[in-house]
C-alpha cells in the first residue's frame, strides 16, 4: 500500500505553523515549564521536611503535566485546522480531563506490559494506539472507543507511523542537546505536525468509510 501521509509535509506544515505563530507558541511553551517547575521546586523544599506535602507537589506536578499536555494537543489541532490559537486553551474543556488520565495511564501500561512481552508488541501497541489520547482531547470518546479508533485509524499503516515517530523523536533530541533551548522550538512543531499526521489518518478512514472497506485511497507519498 502507498503511503498515506507525507511526513515531510507534515513536518513543513509543524515548521510553518511555528514560523507564523512563533511569539505565541515561545510564550506558551515559557509558559507550560514555569508552571511544570512550580511543583518541582515545591517538592525538593518539602521533600526531607515533609514527605507528605512533597508527596502532594509531586501528585500535583503530574497533574499540571498532563493537563498542559492536553492542552498542547488541542492548540496543535487548532492550528492545524487553521483556527487561531488562544491562551486559554491551555486549560479548556477539562470534562475530559479524567478520560485523558485514565487513556495516558493504560497506554503506559499496555507498553510497559509489550516491552515485557519480547519488546516487539509493545512497540506495536505503542503505535497501535498513541491516537488515543488526540481523540479524547479532538472528539471525546470513552476510553474504549478511543482506543479502538485509534486502532482503526493506525491499522495498515504501523511502519509509516512508527517512522514518523522516530524521526520527531530524533529531532527533539537534537533540539535537547541545544543546551536545551532547542526544544522550545522543536516540541511545538513536532507536535503540530503530529496533530496534522492525526487529521490525515482521520480523514484517510473517513474516506475508506465513503468508498467501502478495502479499497485503496490516493495518498502523498513522503
Amino acid at each position: 500500500m502507498s503511503d498515506t501521509f507525507s511526513k515531510l509535509e507534515a513536518l513543513k506544515f509543524g515548521w510553518q505553523a511555528l514560523k507564523t505563530h512563533l511569539v505565541f507558541l515561545a510564550s506558551l511553551m515559557a509558559l507550560i515549564l514555569v508552571l511544570n517547575l512550580l511543583p518541582e521546586v515545591g517538592r525538593w523544599q518539602t521533600l526531607e521536611k515533609a514527605p507528605p506535602l512533597a508527596l502532594f507537589w509531586t501528585v500535583a506536578g503530574y497533574l499540571i503535566q498532563m493537563a498542559t499536555q492536553m492542552g498542547l494537543i488541542r492548540i496543535s489541532l487548532k492550528l492545524v485546522d487553521g483556527k487561531q490559537p488562544r491562551y486559554r486553551e491551555l486549560f479548556e474543556d477539562l470534562a475530559t480531563f479524567g478520560r485523558y488520565l485514565v487513556v495516558n495511564l493504560l497506554f503506559v501500561l499496555l507498553i510497559v506490559a509489550g516491552l515485557l512481552l519480547l519488546v516487539v508488541p509493545g512497540i506495536v501497541w505503542s503505535v497501535k494506539y498513541q491516537f488515543a489520547p488526540f481523540l479524547i482531547v479532538d472528539r471525546h470518546p470513552g476510553i474504549k472507543e478511543a482506543f479502538r479508533k485509534s486502532a482503526e485509524i493506525t491499522s495498515d499503516v504501523k511502519m509509516e507511523v512508527f517512522l514518523f515517530f522516530l524521526l520527531v523523536m530524533g529531532i527533539n533530541l537534537v533540539g535537547l542537546l541545544a543546551f536545551g533551548i532547542g526544544i522550545f522550538t522543536t516540541l511545538p512543531a513536532t507536535m503540530i505536525a503530529y496533530a496534522f499526521v492525526y487529521r490525515k489518518l482521520l480523514e484517510r478512514k473517513r474516506l475508506l468509510e465513503a468508498v467501502g472497506a478495502g479499497t485503496e485511497v490516493p495518498a502523498a507519498v513522503s
